[in-house]
């Protein structure tokens, strides 16, 4: 069966098996039998004499035999047309009705006039109550996109016409009222009936939906936006307060509608700010929404828009622009053809000149509206026959016709009388039993009163609900297929996003342990790592200090030779001295060749020592001492009176020198290990995410590794660094090692020294002809040449740098264990215990949404994914409701 066909059943078992919906253009009313007569005393003056005019003038109908004092003489008045076939004197006290509404004398009716109140609640049948749920449960889903609009009713009039005291009469609720506080913005008021019937099974929620932001530079670009207000993407809505407590509403209203009044100021100041008698609001009025869903017990199930009253000019010249706002704002609510109208005009005033009146017409709402004449109490005797013309659709026809509603009067809501909402209804009963609308106008009795006018409004609104159902559902049905071919052109995702990413996550953790414990035999980060620390330890020994032990001033004689033995002009490079090298060799070169002049100058300088670190580019330059530089610096520091005497404040001196370069050393150590772990890092994620490198999780997992990894490593950097500080600021150990390592020291230096000056000596013999002992002959006799040498002048000298030297191996040792702890445990010991949690957290491994976006391959298209899928849930909600409610037992 094809779409349409089953649309076409679907409303026509809407139509035939549960409702049938009035007629679009109903006839003009016709005189109806009474169903229930009732009596009332013809000297009635129950709460006032309802003949009497709001001037205070009596009026006397010209179709009664009513006297111009309001009351009537003993003869009854006959029923019209001897309808129901009623004796014209049934009672002398009692008057019969067409209208079939009952009026009678206030002590003789009271099962018939039973609460008012409650009739209000009780008005709306069963089917017209589940029905409208679904239309308010359909609201609740925000399926704007599918369903832009839907039937409700929307309530229009000029300023001051009573529209307001409608809805009033028709919920049960108590609008703001006063001066300055008319309705200034559109009001959403949604009832409903409560399931509890306790004290608190009243209740009222009270929101605020924000679509428009203000701009007062801002200017409108099509018909539907205004000036002033920039229409925003989604809608911004925030619950302002719900309270309980029926008698508090009119001022939390009052409060709220401030609050739309004042765009820029918090909301939740105005609920709880001392209210002044005149309030200021940065605009006058506003496009937003006050929004009140109220539940109460057997509340029916309504929606209303009750919108500004309509003006032609306002008193405030600059306030001008008012006007056409307001006009463009109504006729945006009339153009929507799923709002029924609800026009409000009062009887005084006529309706031609109504400017609402006109929006209905500009709109085309005609068929659409019904019309409501409030205020007849001011109603004039000339004006008897124009009511009656449009109660007969002779003028100002509107599709749903005209009624007649009687409210409790501003007059007598500032002289302070507490009128109940059952109250107020009594005195309309009481007021339409009364001539001319009991009498001359009783034809159109079933267009009198609230209660009837919630007959209508339901048998109106249920109609228009059961002509817009299968439309409703065909959207909801089309834009179902829509996405579901949307949602067939991406990849299939898995059961659980949430427990992919968790085992993703896992993986990418596990890799990176793997190498952090070093598992495997062949791993490459921890060999690398490794070779970093001994290449540390190299670079450590190689900025020891270096001690130059020649005597300061000594230059190396040479033999001059004759110029026929002049070997080839290109010099031999020049090599350092080593006591392995006879005097002959040193003189003549390693290849017996004679070395040349400049070659043995540059021999007799003592060069700042530089080395290459290895496994590095980095030219490290350490600290050398020479014996002459030593006794200066000895001297110079020296406060004793002792001869030879060594002041410890120097030797920490030489200490601080000798660890001067720690730091740079330390630096470039630190950065080498952060490559590394980069490296390791990359290729860990890489190999655990190969096939997702083009989706968010693979930038997010990166990134939160890179932020883990980063902070510890600063947080050991800092350490470390510290402890090159620590180590440079003065130098402490407890170290008994420190003696013994001092006194080899001190024996090496000893030793080097005697050795050189050994060679010194033996030199110059050599360079004035004499024989000299071999290298080897000289160790065996060191104290026999020693003895012709005389004491060595830089004895102190030498003897100072023994505990330079000691304390640098100590410290060195301590520095290279210390900086492969903190790595080790600050580093690869956090990452280790914190990895795996830092990174679920990170990557919200709870959040299904979250983690079906980070597994999208392109994060535009997976949000789009996730739009459509919640519009899909939603629209599945709201089709179950549609094809469920035809089936439901309840009808």
């Amino acid at each position: 069966m094809s779409r349409v066909t089953t649309r076409a059943r679907v409303k026509q078992e809407l139509v035939e098996d549960h409702y049938e919906p009035a007629a679009a253009t109903p006839a003009p009313p016709t005189p109806a039998p009474p169903s229930r007569p009732i009596s009332v005393s013809s000297t009635m003056t129950a709460i006032g004499d309802p003949h009497v005019g709001s001037s205070g003038d009596t009026v006397r109908d010209e179709d009664t035999d009513m006297d111009m004092d309001g009351t009537y003489g003993r003869e009854s008045v006959p029923a019209v047309n001897g309808i129901n076939g009623m004796s014209a004197a049934s009672s002398p006290n009692t008057v019969h009705t067409p209208n079939g509404v009952g009026l009678g004398h206030p002590t003789d009716s009271v099962e018939d006039n039973r609460s008012a109140s409650e009739d209000a609640m009780h008005t709306l049948g069963s089917k017209s109550r589940a029905l409208i749920k679904v239309i308010q449960k359909l609201e609740t889903l925000d399926i704007d996109a599918t369903l832009p609009s839907l039937p409700k009713f929307v309530v229009v009039g000029d300023q001051s016409q009573g529209k307001s005291s409608i809805i009033e009469a028709i919920c049960n609720v108590q609008l703001p009222r006063g001066p300055g506080t008319c309705t200034r913005c559109p009001y959403q008021i949604t009832t409903s009936a409560s399931k509890s019937t306790g004290n608190d099974s009243w209740s009222c929620k009270i929101s605020l939906h924000r679509k428009y932001s203000y701009d007062p530079k801002y200017k409108a670009r099509s018909q539907t936006t205004y000036d002033r207000w920039v229409e925003e993407d989604s809608l911004n809505s925030c619950e302002f307060i719900t309270i309980h407590d029926k008698d508090q509403l009119e001022d939390v209203l009052k409060r709220a509608q401030l609050a739309i009044l004042n765009p820029s100021t918090n909301p939740e100041y105005f609920l709880h700010a001392k209210m002044p008698a005149t309030a200021s609001l940065q605009v006058g009025f506003s496009p937003n929404v006050v929004s009140l869903e109220i539940e109460g017990p057997d509340l029916p199930e309504l929606s209303f828009f009750d919108l500004p009253g309509a003006i032609n000019v306002h008193p405030d010249a600059s306030e001008q622009y008012l006007v056409p706002f307001i006009g463009k704002l109504i006729r945006n609510y009339l153009r929507d053809d799923k709002a029924l109208v609800l026009l409000a005009c009062s009887a005084d005033q006529d309706v031609e000149n109504s400017t609402a009146f006109g929006f209905v017409g500009q709109c085309g709402a005609q068929g659409r509206c019904m019309g409501v004449i409030t205020k007849p109490d001011l109603l004039g005797r000339s004006k008897h026959p124009y009511i009656r013309q449009i109660l007969n659709g002779e003028k100002f026809t509107l599709s749903n016709g005209w009624f007649v509603t009687k409210q409790t009067s501003t007059e007598e809501l500032d002289n302070g009388q507490s009128i109940t909402h059952a109250e107020a209804r009594q005195r309309e009963h009481a007021f339409f039993g009364q001539a001319p609308w009991a009498t001359s106008f009783a034809a159109y009795g079933d267009h009198f009163g609230i209660h009837n006018l919630q007959d209508s409004i339901s048998n109106k609104l249920t109609a228009h609900i059961l002509h817009d159902l299968p439309e409703i559902l065909a959207r909801v049905e089309d834009r179902l297929d829509e996405i579901a071919v949307q949602l067939a052109e991406f990849p299939e995702q898995p059961q659980s996003a949430a427990h992919t990413v968790m085992d993703e996550a896992q993986s990418v953790t596990h890799a990176i342990l793997a190498h952090i414990r070093g598992d495997g035999l062949d791993n490459k980060f921890r060999s690398d790592y490794k070779q970093l620390i001994r290449v540390l330890r190299k670079q450590l020994l190689d900025l020891r200090p270096h001690v130059v032990l020649r005597t300061p001033g000594y230059v190396k004689p040479a033999i001059e030779v004759d110029s026929d033995d002049e070997p080839d002009p290109t010099p031999t490079p020049a090599r350092t001295y080593s006591p392995l090298q006879t005097p002959s060799k040193m003189r003549r070169g390693m290849n017996g060749q004679p070395i040349p002049s400049s070659a043995r100058a540059a021999m007799t300088e003592t060069p700042r020592k530089t080395v290459k670190a290895e496994h590095s580019d980095q030219a490290l330059t350490r600290c050398t001492f020479t014996l002459d530089k030593l006794k200066l610096s000895l001297d110079r520091g020296s406060n004793s009176g002792l001869p030879d005497q060594v002041d410890p404040k120097v030797t920490e001196h030489f200490i601080k020198q000798s660890l001067a370069g720690w730091r740079g050393l330390v630096t470039t150590l630190l950065g080498k290990v952060q490559q590394q772990m980069a490296g390791m890092l990359k290729e860990s994620i890489d190999d655990s995410l190969s096939t997702r490198r083009q989706t968010q999780l693979y930038i997010k997992v990166t990134e939160a590794i890179d932020a883990i990894v980063t902070d510890a490593l600063r947080a050991q950097s800092n350490v470390i660094v510290h402890l090159v500080d620590c180590e440079t600021y003065k130098p402490i150990t407890y170290n008994p090692n420190l003696r013994q390592l001092t006194e080899q020291a001190k024996s090496k230096l000893k030793t080097d020294r005697r050795i050189e000056r050994v060679d010194e000596y033996c030199d110059a013999l050599d360079a004035k002809g004499v024989k000299v002992p071999t290298a080897q002959e000289r160790a065996k006799k060191l104290e026999e040449l020693e003895s012709k040498m005389g004491a060595d002048k830089y004895g102190r000298e030498v003897a100072a740098m023994a505990t330079p030297l000691a304390y640098y191996d100590l410290a060195s040792a301590r520095m290279l264990d210390n900086i492969a702890t903190h790595l080790e445990c600050g580093l690869m010991g956090a990452l280790e215990a914190n990895l795996r949690n830092a990174l679920r957290a990170s990557l919200r491994v709870t959040d299904e949404g979250y983690c079906v976006q980070l597994l999208a391959e392109d994060p535009e298209r997976e949000k789009m994914r996730m739009r459509l899928l919640g519009e899909r849930e939603k629209l599945g909600i709201a089709l179950e409701e549609l094809r469920g409610w035809p089936h439901r037992s309840t009808f």
